[in-house]
């Protein structure tokens, strides 16, 4: 689990802001189409700023080597 803030023109995951690109990339991993659309749909359901708990499901050790691979790259 890490924390997650996400703004109207920003996502904020485990204190580190993630570029236009990887924000477009989490949006659509997260089952939406673009990142306008997430961000839509918070700005409905939860309103701005949200702050929560980001899980992800499945092999925590694959999971997190995912993620650093996407940061680096």
């Amino acid at each position: 689990m890490e924390d997650i803030e996400i703004y109207g023109d920003s996502i904020q995951l485990a204190g580190r802001r993630l570029s236009s690109t990887e924000r477009e990339e989490f949006a659509v991993a997260d089952g939406f189409e673009t990142w306008e659309d997430m961000a839509g749909w918070f700005r409905e359901t939860h309103g701005f700023p949200f702050e929560g708990m980001l899980i992800c499901w499945g092999d925590p050790a694959a999971n997190e080597s995912r993620r650093r691979n996407s940061l680096l790259s």
